[in-house]
């Protein structure tokens, strides 16, 4: 009996001695250092009843609306991300495939979370156009919990990276706008690799660059819908 109970305390003691991202078996939310902050996501991903309402513009680049537009629905709905948390995350097309996220009326802009811009010049929204990126224009911080939220997010995609990777180019960008940040030893955080489609080739890491998000970001997208 005594054995069984030294070896459940050396157990206990193992466990509660790792890193929160092993405890969790996945990485955390975007605690940053090299920004000075705790970005996560969109406050509509708390609430059952908020749609994520998408928009697609391809009018600084030379890709089809049409075609665009439908492979990134088909990306998103019914997989990955999509249905995360009982339906807190529901994403939902604005505009279709007729109007451009610059077509779509104030009122109706002003519902829409995720913009997916494709522009064949990054630089003015990324700081160098050798890459895509995300902004979030309107963070707030929120004191109490130390994090920042955005009600709206914009994803500047480059055209050559989606017609290459498309699925990875999606989901990657979207799990920045879902919260999760880079890793690797090349992101600005700089870390271990781990089994991610935010830890990439692109950040150092030897997973390549995967079409869909690891069941581990899942896992953390999940489980952040349910958080304040």
């Amino acid at each position: 009996m005594k054995s069984i109970l030294v070896r459940v305390m050396l157990l206990l003691l193992f466990v509660t001695s790792l890193p929160n991202n092993m405890v969790l078996a996945h990485h955390s939310y975007g605690d940053s250092s090299y920004f000075g902050r705790k970005d996560r996501h969109l406050t509509s991903t708390h609430l059952r009843s908020v749609d994520e309402l998408f928009c697609v513009d391809t009018k600084q680049s030379s890709l089809d609306l049409k075609e665009t537009s439908n492979a990134i629905r088909d990306i998103l709905y019914e997989r990955n991300y999509d249905y995360l948390g009982n339906k807190r995350i529901n994403f939902y097309r604005e505009g279709g495939t007729s109007k451009h996220c610059s077509d779509l009326t104030k009122s109706e802009l002003k519902d829409v979370k995720i913009r997916y811009i494709f522009t064949d010049n990054t630089k003015p929204y990324c700081g160098s156009s050798s890459y895509s990126c995300v902004d979030r224009p309107d963070l707030y911080e929120d004191d109490e919990l130390n994090v920042y939220h955005g009600t709206y997010g914009i994803a500047y995609i480059r055209p050559q990276d989606f017609r290459n990777l498309p699925d990875y180019i999606i989901n990657h960008e979207t799990g920045h706008l879902l919260g999760m940040p880079d890793g690797g030893p090349n992101a600005p955080d700089k870390s271990s690799c781990q089994d991610s489609i935010m830890h990439s080739a692109d950040y150092g890491c030897s997973n390549g660059r995967p079409k869909n998000p690891t069941a581990k970001d899942l896992a953390t997208v999940e489980d952040e819908t349910y958080s304040n």
